[in-house]
């Protein structure tokens, strides 16, 4: 037991180390994860512990962490995935009622079984199996949640590509090796012209079946094959058709948005902007959203995610454009988010973007240089190196 105390503190202080350099920082996250003041400052070892911590408060540790208890915290993490026959009740159960977008607690259980189906790509290729015929689980698992902190992994990147292969839903045929090619771009493992070519030709063929099967612009793997086609282009030098992708995607979003979708597509498409550089582009796409528009969108499924992400992009766009004062303005709005609020799958990935932000914004501050490179080292996404 001692042991595994010992070790969530470590993995707790890597994850906040942020957070926690001020007696204010530690009551303000004290306040978030329900528990004294006192309480974790003995958890971090800042004063003497002189009793053991009860299982209630590490539980409440645990669960600002991203786990349902202590108990499951200290679980082996390659654990196989033992529970296909729930998995094949639950997703059974909810085929055709709409209720995994409605309903909170549908969408937990979904999260919470996306989460240990995505831990190991044994499991995920052993989900794929089992229910590459079941359209529901396929899409609330996999499609619902992009692995971030995973997409640089070669396997990882080669189920994905095959699922968009065999898969017969359209917009995970989009989806699916588009996100691969991300990772192989940020992994800097972008060089077989010919293999990417070939991906390439396939989500433009799967567009056209996408684009009949939904009447509306779906964004997000609309924004996914933009996404590589934009990397692409730049890679190989293409300039005539990279600024071709761009104009075409600017008319898309300011034409055929609606709602959230809007914020989501200006976040996600100026962040691949500036990974090119593309920093006047990226600030066309994030000054489409007026602040009031950024202000009430507060009702979508995972708001709290696109607009952080929607803050840190501009951040890093402004600053680039000379924006020094906006830029710090937006990185201070979100400097109090704990990444452990977002979604499993893509919380490495705001971690990554905040460290950046605060590195350019703060160069004589080690904690964010240290923590940009560290999640550089951690995630492979070598490609970011070239921000140092």
């Amino acid at each position: 037991m001692d042991a595994e105390i010992d070790r969530l503190r470590e993995d707790f202080k890597k994850v906040y180390h942020s957070k926690i350099q001020t007696t204010k920082d530690i009551e303000e996250l004290a306040k978030k994860i329900n528990i004294g003041n006192s309480t974790l400052r003995r958890f971090l070892g800042r004063m003497e512990a002189e009793s053991k911590f009860s299982s209630v408060t590490l539980n409440l540790i645990c669960k600002h962490m991203g786990y349902s208890s202590f108990d499951d915290y200290c679980r082996p993490k390659n654990s196989s995935l033992l529970e296909l026959d729930a998995l094949e009740i639950f997703y059974d159960s909810v085929k055709g009622k709409n209720i995994l977008t409605s309903e909170r607690r549908y969408n937990d259980v979904n999260y919470q079984y996306a989460q240990k189906i995505l831990e190991t790509n044994e499991n995920t290729k052993k989900f794929i199996e089992k229910f590459a015929d079941n359209k529901v689980a396929l899409e609330y698992a996999l499609a619902w949640h992009p692995h971030y902190g995973k997409i640089t992994d070669p396997q990882y990147q080669e189920i994905l590509i095959n699922l968009g292969e065999v898969t017969g839903i359209s917009h995970i045929k989009v989806f699916a090796p588009s996100f691969g090619l991300f990772g192989k771009f940020v992994s800097e493992n972008f060089d077989d012209k010919k293999e990417i070519e070939k991906q390439l030709k396939h989500i433009d063929k799967q567009l056209v079946q996408m684009r009949k099967d939904f009447k509306w612009f779906f964004v997000y793997p609309e924004f996914r094959a933009a996404a590589a086609r934009v990397l692409y282009y730049f890679h190989y030098n293409d300039h005539q058709n990279l600024e071709k992708e761009i104009q075409t995607q600017y008319s898309n979003f300011r034409k055929k948005t609606i709602n959230g979708d809007r914020i989501f597509f200006a976040s996600y498409f100026a962040d691949c902007l500036n990974l090119i550089g593309r920093y006047s582009e990226a600030k066309e796409f994030v000054s489409e959203i007026s602040n009031e528009e950024y202000e009430e969108y507060e009702k979508e499924y995972h708001c709290n995610r696109d607009k952080y992400l929607f803050c840190i992009v501009k951040g890093i766009t402004l600053f680039h454009l000379g924006e020094k004062k906006e830029s710090e303005k937006l990185f201070q709005e979100v400097s109090n988010v704990t990444f452990m609020e977002f979604p499993f799958d893509i919380r490495d990935y705001m971690a990554l973007q905040y460290y950046l932000l605060g590195k350019l914004l703060y160069p004589k501050k080690t904690k964010f240089s240290d923590g940009f490179n560290s999640k550089i080292k951690e995630m492979k996404y070598t490609y970011f190196n070239r921000f140092n």
